[in-house]
């Protein structure tokens, strides 16, 4: 799959001709000499027409096909490769993810009771502590594609342990709820680190301008990746059995390891050109850079290495987290409990599959706007849309505690999640230091994130014994919408210290502008790898 190192070496990269290179051209043959048979000529011309009728089809089809990428934001063929392969990437992982939390809580909820479920998501959430600052370190100093690469190896080898103790136990025995405690763990920490190293290769490779461009667009591969697993989880569950599932999941992890490997060929070619890339940009700095410049660099530098505490970015970053986790496990908590008192393990699978399914459909329509919708509301009110709508669909909830309503709920969440929240939430991170990224995302990705489940699950405990039925799930539903409410609040002061970020970054010449798109493009500085 590498490309010839001699292509690489051009320092532009021009619009691909689907007509010319992509089909041989058939060299003139000889004139027929007299006597001989002219079968050769005319099966010459037949395929020479072939031929040619092709390239006019292909040459069709580019234009529609350039068309479409710049109605979507898509400005190069550099670009529309990188949504290629980047989303290709998302939509395996996310795949991976979907499987594994719609088993994990089936499973468990079958083995162990439904009544477990809360202590064994404590359980999840405080796992983090250890293997956050573990994940951190082991990642540290290495390309996010090598990490992805090396996680999603591991992932398949625990993920293939499983399935043996899961068939030979019973429900409710030792073995079985050992069994169902260990696959709610992995389902519930592999894929979610996963996910978190799928969205550092996409960042990694980014600028902040083209990220505005082509999240949605590369988060489209992610929501469809939901959307054509949730669809096929039903017919694999009633072929094969949920426990087939987990084959499936390391099947996914191993192809994701293709895409995966076109970022991390480019990123050994991508090295050697950095000191290019800075060259050009510290000489097309040079002329404007007031004697404040050299004060303005070390000013940066010291704000990057300062403990992520004192950074307002990462704080909001966390909190938001917070909140949107927070009310993401209280749904699922009150869809598992519901769904899993009208129908079997089996049947519980395959509707959660479906959900998934309406998820993913959603959430890639939202995807394929998200561009546009970012460009006419702002990034403050693209912000305030997953946090509103939670709020919303917790107050919904609360009036009407039944099935269809927790559908509803998850249905929401889910497509929020996989849309705008992460696209903004990217949007966040590419505005800190790419020193304080890879200080903080661990934590606030990994532990925050599980942590957060912890607390949520403490709740559900605390509730559970002062209230029952209706009533618990409708004080859940609440105190759901009381922190999406707070969460709302740290949004909207979100976008205003991603502006002044963008706007830092720029002053200190570290954000490639539009004159100098030009003398940066000689050297590959676009900010985007060329990942074909």
């Amino acid at each position: 799959f590498r490309p010839s190192v001699s292509a690489l070496q051009h320092n532009s990269c021009p619009a691909m001709n689907l007509a010319e290179p992509l089909l041989p051209v058939a060299s003139p043959t000889p004139a027929t000499p007299a006597g001989a048979s002219g079968s050769g000529g005319v099966g010459f011309g037949i395929g020479s027409g072939a031929i040619g009728g092709a390239r006019r089809v292909l040459g069709i089809v580019q234009e529609y096909v350039e068309a479409l990428g710049a109605s979507l934001g898509v400005e190069s063929e550099e670009e529309a490769r990188a949504c290629v392969w980047l989303g290709l990437q998302a939509h395996l992982a996310n795949a991976v993810f979907t499987i594994g939390r719609n088993i994990g809580p089936a499973m468990f909820i079958a083995k162990a009771g439904a009544a477990q479920l809360p202590i064994v998501m404590f359980i999840s959430g405080f796992s983090v502590i250890g293997i956050g600052p573990v994940f951190a370190k082991w990642s540290k100093g290495k390309r996010a594609a090598k990490v992805n690469y090396e996680f999603c190896l591991l992932s398949a080898a625990l993920l293939l342990l499983l399935p043996l103790p899961i068939a030979m136990s019973t429900p409710g025995s030792a073995l079985g709820i050992a069994a169902a405690y260990m696959l709610f763990l992995a389902e519930d920490l592999l894929p979610m680190l996963l996910m978190m190293q799928s969205s550092s290769l996409a960042q990694g490779s980014l600028t902040g301008h083209a990220a505005k461009r082509l999240l949605g667009l590369i988060q489209l591969g992610c929501s469809t990746g939901a959307m054509t697993a949730g669809l096929a989880i039903a017919p694999l569950v009633r072929t094969f059995g949920s426990t087939a599932l987990l084959f499936v999941q390391v099947l996914l992890l191993l192809a994701s390891l293709w895409p995966n490997h076109m970022a991390w060929w480019y990123e050994d070619f991508d090295e050697g050109r950095e000191g290019k890339k800075k060259e050009v940009q510290d000489a097309s700095a040079a002329p404007t850079t007031s004697p404040a410049g050299p004060q303005k660099a070390d000013d940066s530098q010291r704000a990057a290495q300062q403990p992520i505490y004192r950074s307002p970015m990462i704080v909001a970053l966390a909190i938001n987290t917070f909140g949107i986790i927070f009310c993401k496990t209280i749904v699922e908590y009150q869809y598992n409990v519901l769904l899993a008192s009208v129908l079997s393990t089996d049947e519980m699978v395959a509707m959660t599959g479906q959900l998934y399914a309406a998820a993913g459909f959603s959430a890639s329509v939202l995807n394929v706007f998200n561009s546009p919708m970012m460009r006419a509301l702002g990034i403050t009110t693209t912000l305030l849309i997953c946090p509103v709508s939670l709020c919303v669909s917790a107050l919904a909830f609360a009036a009407v505690p039944l099935v269809w309503a927790a559908f509803l709920g998850r249905l929401v969440d889910l497509t929020l999640r996989w849309s705008i929240n992460n696209s903004t939430k990217s949007l966040l991170w590419i505005a800190t230091p790419r020193e304080m990224q890879v200080r903080a995302k661990p934590i606030i990705e990994g532990t925050v994130k599980k942590m957060t489940g912890s607390c949520t699950a403490f709740c559900i405990g605390v509730v559970s014994v002062i209230l029952v039925g209706d009533h618990k799930l409708r004080a859940l539903a609440l105190l759901s919408a009381a922190v999406a409410a707070a969460s709302s609040v740290v949004c909207a002061s979100s976008g205003r210290m991603y502006h002044a970020a963008m706007w830092a970054q720029i002053d200190r010449r570290e954000l490639v502008l539009d004159e100098d798109a030009d003398r940066a493009r000689q050297y590959g500085s676009s900010g985007l790898l060329h990942l074909w």
